[in-house]
């Protein structure tokens, strides 16, 4: 079977880490082989300690670190697409550049 990619993305607090654990609690139970991936889980750091303007693209420090952390979890489900069925990928990508990768 073709592995399938399912990918949620957008602003901050819409649903998609709900919507992505439901929909994998609901493949585990039909049986189908899948696997969450979160890029918030690349970022090294709680939520609690992420500094204010870290969401801000404008700095670049911020923009270019936050990048390094999307390509991360890209390259990740790349190298477990052909080892499940179904690979849900739950990040914001909010930047159509970050989606294009």
């Amino acid at each position: 079977m073709k592995p399938t990619l399912i990918m949620f993305y957008g602003y901050t607090g819409t649903g998609k880490s709900t919507t992505s654990k439901c929909l994998n609690e609901k493949l585990l139970l039909l049986n189908k082989s899948s696997l969450l991936i979160k890029t918030a889980d690349f970022r090294g750091k709680k939520k609690s300690e992420i500094p204010a303007n870290y969401f801000d693209d404008n700095i670049l420090e911020n923009k270019i670190h936050r990048d390094k952390i999307y390509q991360a979890g890209i390259k990740f489900a790349e190298e477990k697409i052909n080892d499940t069925e179904i690979i849900i990928l739950d990040s914001a990508f909010t930047k159509k550049h970050r989606r294009q990768w």
